[in-house]
């Protein structure tokens, strides 16, 4: 995802992610916004926050069980 004027984060139009440039001065300030922990990755849901790797894994494979997701 690219990034728009003045460095702002580019919203997909279609899943509604963000990228937020890492290594930045303003990295962690932009984190923040949208994880309290200013940890990453982070994906926000109907359902709520999953902020862990194995915890999104797993969410994203009990959503969508026909995708093969999860051994």
């Amino acid at each position: 995802m690219r990034q728009g004027f003045h460095g702002t984060p580019l919203q997909h139009p279609l899943t509604g992610s963000i990228a937020i440039k890492l290594n930045q001065p303003d990295t962690r300030e932009r984190l923040l916004k949208h994880s309290p922990t200013g940890k990453v990755p982070l994906l926000k849901t109907e359902h709520g926050t999953v902020a862990d790797s194995l915890a999104i894994a797993e969410y994203l494979a009990e959503q969508f069980p026909d995708a093969g997701l999860w051994p």
